[in-house]
């Protein structure tokens, strides 16, 4: 009998989450002027969330790293990246990357799916710029052997430097920040993951 009751208040709360959620209009998400709607989300991102989620109702796990996206946007804050080196000597501190998590904890799942997998390297141009296909995905050169150790680095980006993945509801999974200027972030710590 007691399972029942659980399931009956899970089914309740369900069904109220669904009720809010198919209420909700207008804008729910305003970063550095890409606006994302419900109108958006229950059209034209509703197959990209069923398909990660199961569920469209299951919207809200999108809309929460969104949420931190445009916290930055309007606050800035402390942001972290995982990358591999040799050695932290090889570390160059004006060469951060744009591909960020708001949380430390996301960069455990970066370095279990990465660690000691094989690493693919993106293709580029003649003036070292990584090269996109007509889709707009990266296009791969080769893969080669990760032998390198993780180390997170953390450093803050101020207001209005970061933008919404343009691929973020293909990779719902990656819970990224992008950051739009490398050289306005300022480094705070590297250390060995």
């Amino acid at each position: 009998m007691k399972h029942l009751k659980l399931f009956e208040n899970y089914y309740d709360d369900r069904e109220k989450q669904k009720k809010f959620i198919d209420e909700q209009t207008g804008v729910e998400i305003d970063v550095d002027g890409e606006t994302i709607t419900w109108e958006d989300l229950r059209g034209k991102y509703r197959g990209d969330i069923v398909n990660f989620y199961g569920d469209f109702y299951d919207v809200n796990l999108a809309l929460y790293h969104l949420h931190d996206v445009q916290g930055y946007w309007e606050n800035g804050g402390e942001i972290y990246r995982i990358i591999w080196l040799d050695d932290i000597s090889e570390f160059k501190k004006e060469e951060l990357g744009f591909h960020w998590v708001s949380d430390p904890n996301d960069c455990e799942s970066i370095v279990f799916s990465l660690g000691p997998n094989d690493l693919t390297v993106h293709k580029k141009d003649e003036n070292g710029k990584l090269l996109r296909d007509k889709n707009g995905q990266w296009i791969f050169d080769h893969v080669v052997r990760n032998t390198k150790k993780p180390y997170m680095i953390t450093a803050y980006t101020p207001p209005h430097n970061v933008r919404i993945p343009f691929d973020y509801f293909n990779n719902l999974n990656e819970m990224e920040i992008y950051v739009k200027e490398e050289n306005k972030l300022k480094f705070k710590e590297i250390e060995k993951y």
